[in-house]
């Protein structure tokens, strides 16, 4: 059996793929990871959001209410997520920029939510969101920083009872009362 010829190199097929430089992953991307309580508060008229490539849930898990309007089982608020300082720092920076326009609604869209005997349907809030980086983005009358609605602590900072005393401190910062 005769070895069969290899085809000249002119006839090689072309590529059409395009072609990307691979993120480089750095200590810095892939360091040591630190564990964080996110979420979003009753109030965000968003149950789930999303910046920074990390999701900040209203709660972990899908809750199962009753007829009343009452949680069929304990609602655990928020969820972990192990996270790097580049990742710290990448979510902190997506919070920072991102505005929520809110429409409608009238108040917060739990009912018969933790320690309220209130069970009056409500009509939620919706919301549309939007980075606020200067070029398309202009500011209407009901926008709001997204980071009044999100929480991130560092878990091992916290215990039960911090867990437990919920909604938690947001991301926002408020200026110093004097």
């Amino acid at each position: 059996m005769s070895p069969t010829p290899s085809a000249p190199a002119s006839s090689k097929k072309k590529t059409t793929a395009v072609k990307i430089k691979p993120i480089d992953l750095s200590p810095e991307i892939t360091g040591k990871r630190t564990r964080y309580w996110v979420g979003t508060t009753p109030n965000c008229p968003l149950q789930n959001v999303h910046a920074g490539g990390i999701c900040f849930p209203l709660f972990r898990g899908m809750p199962i209410f009753n007829d009343a309007g009452v949680p069929d089982r304990p609602l655990e608020y928020g969820n972990f997520a192990d996270l790097t300082e580049y990742q710290v720092k990448n979510v902190c920076d997506g919070i920072r920029m991102r505005v929520l326009r809110i429409y409608g609604g009238d108040g917060d869209r739990l009912l018969g939510v933790a320690d309220t005997e209130d069970v009056t349907p409500r009509q939620p809030q919706r919301a549309q969101m939007f980075i606020a980086d200067g070029k398309r983005y202009h500011a209407a009358p009901n926008d709001q920083p997204l980071a009044r609605f999100v929480y991130m602590h560092r878990a091992e900072d916290l215990t039960l009872v911090d867990m437990e005393d919920f909604p938690p401190e947001t991301m926002e910062e408020r200026p110093k009362e004097s």
